[in-house]
C-alpha cells in the first residue's frame, strides 16, 4: 500500500502568507468597498449597540434603587422588585432628559439664529484679518498668496453653505429628514435598551451557559472572575466620570448665572460634556 506523500510544513506557511497576503490586497484594493459596507451595517445595527450602550450606564443606578427602596421588597418579591427599580429609574432618566432639553432647546435655537444670521458680518471679520495677515507678511517680504486665497476660498464656501442650509427648502428638508432619523434612532435604543434592562438576568444566563459551553471547568471561573473585574472597574470610572461633568457643568452654570450671562445652560452643557473628551481622547 501506497503511503500519500505528506506536505512539507514550510510550504504550509508560505501558502499561509500568501493567502494571507492576497486577501490584504483585496481588502486594500476595495477599502472604499468595505467602508461603505461597514457603514451599512452598522446603520442597522446602531441603534442596538446604542440601546446596550444606554442599558449598561443605567444599570448601575438600576441596582442602587434595587438595593435601597426596594430591598424588603425583594426579599418576597423580586421579580416585582426589579421591574420596579427598573421603571422607576426610566423614568427619572426621562424627567432628567425632558428638563435639560426644555432648558437647551431655546438658547441653541436663539445661538444658532445669531449665528447664521451674522454670518455675513463674521465672514467679514475674518476676511479684514485675513488681508491684515496678507499685508503684514508682504511687508516683510513673505509671500502667502496661496495661503490667503486657499483661506479666502474656505471662508466663501462656508459662508455659502451655511446660508444656503438656512434659507433654501432643501436644505430645511435635509435637516428635518436627518432631526426626524436622529429622533427615530434614539426612541429605538431607549426601547431596546429598556428590555435590556428588564430581561438582564435571562440575557446574563443565557451568556454565563455559553462561555461555559466554550471553556473548560478550569478556564471558566478565572475568565468568570476577569471579566467581573473589568466590569466593576469600567462601571466605577463611568459613574465618576459623569458626576465629574455633572459638577463641573453645575459649577460652569451657577457662576455663568450670577455672573449673568448669556447661554448658561448652552454652555454648562458644553463644558460638562466636552469634560469627558480628554479622558476618553
Amino acid at each position: 500500500m501506497k503511503k500519500e506523500p505528506k506536505l512539507d510544513s514550510r510550504w504550509k506557511t508560505y501558502a499561509a502568507a500568501l493567502c494571507t497576503a492576497v486577501v490584504l490586497y483585496v481588502i486594500l484594493a476595495h477599502l472604499n468597498v468595505l467602508g461603505k459596507g461597514i457603514a451599512a451595517l452598522f446603520s442597522y445595527v446602531q441603534p442596538v449597540i446604542l440601546g446596550l450602550v444606554i442599558a449598561y450606564i443605567l444599570n448601575p443606578f438600576d441596582k442602587a434603587l434595587y438595593n435601597s427602596l426596594f430591598r424588603k421588597m425583594r426579599e418576597r418579591r423580586e421579580h416585582l422588585a426589579w421591574n420596579l427599580s427598573t421603571a422607576l429609574t426610566i423614568v427619572l432618566f426621562l424627567v432628567l432628559i425632558i428638563l435639560l432639553f426644555v432648558a437647551l432647546i431655546p438658547q441653541l435655537i436663539d445661538s444658532v439664529t445669531t449665528l447664521i444670521s451674522n454670518i455675513g458680518l463674521y465672514a467679514k471679520n475674518i476676511s479684514d484679518f485675513l488681508d491684515m495677515v496678507q499685508e503684514k507678511a508682504a511687508s516683510f517680504n513673505i509671500d502667502i498668496n496661496d495661503i490667503m486665497n486657499a483661506g479666502q476660498g474656505l471662508l466663501t464656501s462656508i459662508t455659502e453653505k451655511l446660508t444656503n442650509s438656512s434659507s433654501g427648502a432643501g436644505g430645511v428638508l435635509n435637516t428635518v429628514t436627518n432631526i426626524g432619523s436622529g429622533v427615530m434612532n434614539a426612541v429605538i435604543s431607549f426601547i431596546i435598551a429598556i428590555y435590556f434592562l428588564l430581561d438582564k438576568k435571562n440575557m446574563k444566563g443565557g451568556l454565563k451557559h455559553l462561555v461555559q459551553l466554550c471553556l473548560s471547568d478550569r478556564q471558566y471561573p478565572q475568565v468568570a472572575s476577569f471579566w467581573s473585574r473589568c466590569n466593576r472597574i469600567l462601571i466605577r470610572f463611568i459613574v465618576c466620570e459623569l458626576l465629574d461633568a455633572c459638577i463641573v457643568g453645575a459649577a460652569n452654570f451657577v457662576f455663568m448665572t450670577i455672573g449673568r450671562m448669556p447661554y448658561s445652560v448652552l454652555i454648562s452643557v458644553v463644558v460638562g460634556v466636552t469634560n469627558l473628551a480628554p479622558t476618553f481622547g
